[in-house]
């Protein structure tokens, strides 16, 4: 299993991330590896691979290496009935509070993958207002000290 796949797994089956993003009408969790579908439910999260790392000594590659993954936190505000909105920027904070929570210093097998180590990167937060969409947008990037897994 990849990194990516084995993330998604783990966040999917998380109770606080199920409460925050699981699609009422599908069922599904909304996490999306790159990019957000066309016609999206708020509040949604992608994610994906900045970069990696492959730790290489004298002796050659060690099998362990280091990724970057950036997770972008997505809401929109919603209009309710009554003229107020719901969603947008406080669901963006809910979400932000709890995938720190599930990732940082997150050590042990997920889905198959060996992770050594999982923290949230200093200085890695960006908030954005996307007007196209007029939905908030935060970035969180985490690095992921991990084992590769062999092709044998």
């Amino acid at each position: 299993m990849t990194l990516e796949a084995a993330l998604f797994a783990y966040l999917s089956g998380l109770t606080p991330i199920q409460t925050l993003l699981k699609d009422a009408t599908t069922g599904q969790t909304r996490i999306y590896p790159d990019v957000l579908p066309e016609k999206v439910t708020y509040p949604a999260v992608s994610y994906f691979r900045v970069s990696t790392a492959e730790i290489v000594t004298l002796d050659g590659p060690t099998g362990y290496a280091d990724a970057r993954m950036q997770f972008s936190i997505w809401s929109a505000n919603v209009p309710k009935i009554d003229g107020t909105t719901r969603g947008g920027k406080a669901d963006v904070l809910a979400v932000r509070g709890a995938l720190p929570t599930a990732l940082n210093g997150y050590q042990g097998v997920m889905s198959g993958v060996t992770i050594r180590g999982i923290s949230l990167e200093p200085d890695s937060e960006h908030d954005l207002y996307e007007e196209k969409t007029r939905s908030y947008h935060r970035a969180i990037d985490f690095k992921i000290a991990y084992i590769e897994q062999s092709d044998e």
